[in-house]
Parts: C-alpha cells; structure tokens; sequence
C-alpha cells in the first residue's frame, strides 16, 4: 500500500513538473485527422490529456466509492462525483471535437492504480481514503484548472476553463468539509 501511494505521488509530481517546464516545443497530440500540432498553447496541450484521464478517474472512483463506502455522506459525495463529472466530461469532449482533437477514453496509468487502490482496502478504511484522496486531487485540480485558465489563449478553450474552474473549486471545498467529517468522527 505504501509502495502504491509512492508511486502515485511520484508519478503525479512528474506531471506537475511537466506542465511547468516553459520549453518552446510544440506539443503534438492526436487529432481527428491523426497527429498533428496542438490548437491551445502549451500549457493546455499538456493538461488537457491530464484533465480528460482525471474525468473519467473522478467517475470511475466515485462508483467504486458509491459501492463501498461506509457512511451516507462518503456515498453522496461519490454519487455527486459521477453526476458532476460525467456531465462535465461530455463537455470536455464536445470541446475536443471542436479543436479537431481526439479525447482520451482511457485513464492514465496513475489514475488506474489510485482507483486499484480503493478497491482492495478493508471496507472500514475507503470513506476516509476516497475523502483524503478527493481533497488531494481536487486541490491539484484547482491549481491546475486555474494556470490553465491563466495561460489560455484560445478564447473557446478559456471560456469553457471558467465554470470548470469554479465547479472543481466547489468540490474541493466539498472534499475538505467530507474529511473533516469522517475524521471528527474516527
């Protein structure tokens, strides 16, 4: 279990690193018409792959969640992940599309071991896991979607960046109050 949280927060450490190197390189993505140069500046180029695995990750955690989760409130928020992101990762796509870009319909490696990881834990250990696991990503997320939004210059891309911004700002916070819950009942 120790190894597998390593791994994961190296791999997203990595990923953070990545979307903050300022090279002058295009980056090349594949599109509708196969692979060609990214429409949206750097930043987006890299995070909009990121930010389409951690769609279907918030959906496919949620469920397992949904399933095993302990308390009410663990299972509501869960329930509210797959509602929300599901909605917002249909947008995501539509935009994509718009872009001429293909969305990814599969999760980074990183996303599949988090969700590994809340499948095999003891059931009286996944409410306070997916919360802190919530709080860690939608944290990220916020950090993410906003350098996003900054660095947007494609006015089609930073306008579907703003309400994002503002949804994945009301999870976190969501998150936090979720944790502080279940750990002052522990």
């Amino acid at each position: 279990m120790v190894k597998t949280f390593c791994y994961s927060l190296v791999c997203i450490l990595s990923l953070i690193s990545l979307l903050n190197c300022n090279n002058q390189n295009r980056v090349e993505l594949t599109s509708a018409k196969g692979t060609s140069t990214c429409p949206l500046d750097e930043f987006g180029c890299v995070f909009m792959p990121i930010a389409g695995s951690a769609g279907i990750f918030e959906v496919e955690l949620g469920k397992v969640a949904a399933q095993r989760a302990i308390r009410s409130s663990v299972k509501k928020y869960a329930a509210l992940m797959i509602e929300e992101h599901s909605a917002i990762n249909e947008e995501y796509r539509k935009l994509m599309r718009r872009k001429g870009m293909v969305p990814p319909d599969t999760m980074m490696r990183v996303h599949l071991m988090k969700i590994d990881s809340l499948k095999w834990l003891p059931a009286n250990q996944i409410d306070s896991r997916y919360a802190k696991m919530m709080v860690a990503d939608h944290k990220m997320a916020v950090e993410m979607f906003n350098k996003a939004y900054k660095e947007a210059q494609d006015p089609e891309y930073k306008a579907w960046l703003k309400p994002m911004l503002k949804v994945v700002r009301m999870h976190y916070k969501h998150a936090q109050t979720l944790l502080k819950s279940i750990v002052t009942t522990l």
